[in-house]
């Protein structure tokens, strides 16, 4: 590991990063380095980027870079060869900065599309099943300017800590966007490429032949019954789990936040079953159990209207209503 000077910043963030860590990349004599892949999500204040290739005897060789604002400039740890990624993050996650720049507010979703549906409509007997996860297609326009393509986010956005460092990734999952009169919307999904013009639709975005409809919002939303994970007959059957939420903003929970937690390896797990109070705001549900115990994730109505609450995500695992 090596601790680079202090340097004054070009632009944002990423971009100072980013051409820091191709002198880095070009200094090292790697041949035929696979393009670098960054990484805002790095331990505490830091971003990361990395990549690899040959050196001389031909043997494989990977180079890192973690950057961090700190008193107005950029500091770099450059990681030559095998990096201890839990080591470090143990380290990293607990650095301060020297004057770290201002809490900002979260940036504001101005607008929100998706398109896609990869779940399995299957009917049997006349009935409709959702089966397994399903994973929107989704544009956010931030106030920041930044074009959010995330798929979801675990904690939910309104808890994500990740979002205050996309601001100039632009690496095809976090772009940019402005206005282009009242009828385009020009998005920058990935750095050098050209940018992409999306027209307006009658409150739709139309790229070509594909149209991204908009997202209802579920800001101040309350429930009303049970919901669960329904598979078709003969298929096989996930555990009898279900959740109810009520009008007061009360719910409880019999075990299918459990579930739906399993792909989310990287913070605690909600307790197995328990009941408590929930809020909804910026596509993220907040449920507070009767013991203390906290928990949100991405949440949204699979249909085009708030009021039809047949079927919801819950990160992207569906739950329908019994």
């Amino acid at each position: 590991m090596y601790v680079l000077p202090s340097q004054p910043l070009q632009g944002t963030l990423w971009k100072t990063h980013r051409a820091i860590f191709q002198e880095a990349l070009k200094s090292s004599q790697l041949k035929d380095p696979v393009p670098p892949i960054h990484d805002p999500d790095g331990p505490g204040p830091f971003i990361r980027s990395s990549s690899a290739g040959h050196d001389a005897a031909g043997g494989v060789r990977s180079i890192s870079m973690y950057s961090a604002l700190s008193d107005g400039k950029i500091e770099c740890i450059l990681v030559h060869n095998q990096e201890d990624r839990d080591g470090i993050a143990a380290i990293l996650g607990r650095t301060t900065v020297k004057s770290p720049p201002a809490k900002a507010d979260r940036p504001k979703i101005l607008e929100a599309y998706r398109r896609g549906n990869q779940a399995q409509y299957i009917n049997t007997n006349g009935g409709a099943f959702l089966q397994g996860s399903l994973k929107y297609e989704r544009i956010w326009l931030r106030s920041d300017g930044v074009a959010d393509f995330s798929t979801y986010y675990p904690e939910g956005y309104a808890a994500a800590p990740v979002v205050f460092k996309h601001a100039g990734l632009e690496d095809g999952r976090v772009g940019s966007w402005k206005a282009r009169g009242q009828s385009q919307i020009e998005i920058v999904r990935t750095e050098g490429v050209p940018a992409e013009v999306y027209e307006r639709d009658d409150g739709k975005l139309r790229l070509g032949g594909s149209l991204w409809q908009p997202m209802p919002a579920v800001d101040g939303m309350r429930l009303e019954g049970r919901w669960t994970v329904k598979t078709p007959p003969g298929e096989a059957q996930p555990p009898k789990t279900w959740i109810g939420f009520k009008k007061d903003g009360r719910f409880e929970d019999d075990g299918i936040l459990d579930y739906v937690s399993l792909s989310d390896l990287k913070r605690g797990k909600p307790p197995k079953k328990g009941a408590g109070a929930y809020e909804l705001r910026d596509w993220t549900i907040f449920l507070k159990y009767d013991d203390g115990t906290s928990w949100s994730t991405d949440f949204s109505t699979i249909g085009s209207d708030i009021k039809d609450d047949s079927a919801i995500l819950f990160g992207v695992f569906v739950i329908q209503k019994e």
